[in-house]
């Protein structure tokens, strides 16, 4: 089912560093905090982990029956940048083991 498989060998360690974690909430739930990452800026580093489009916007029939637009929020799917901590992980110690030999 898959071809062209190449095995991440080198550059997560510099690819994860780009990832900003942050702490935030959402606007319809102030008082609870959460750790994640802003969409748009994981975006340029794990692409198939966000889904939508920036700032994007949908044009729906409210239940009035009127058109009306509203932001449409990207999403994210934090299981996509497991293979990338995974080889971060066994730079990071492969690294250590040239430093400990």
């Amino acid at each position: 089912m898959k071809e062209n498989v190449v095995r991440i060998t080198s550059g997560s360690i510099t690819r994860l560093k780009q990832l900003q974690p942050s702490t935030f909430n959402f606007i319809t739930t102030p008082g609870d905090r959460l750790e994640g990452f802003i969409a748009h800026e994981a975006q340029t580093v794990v692409p198939q982990a966000v889904t939508g489009v920036r700032d994007g916007t949908e044009t729906v029939i409210n239940d009035a029956g009127a058109e009306v637009t509203q932001p449409r929020i990207q999403g994210m799917d934090n299981s996509h940048l497991v293979p990338l901590l995974v080889a971060a992980l066994q730079e990071a110690i492969a690294r250590i083991e040239a430093l400990e030999g």
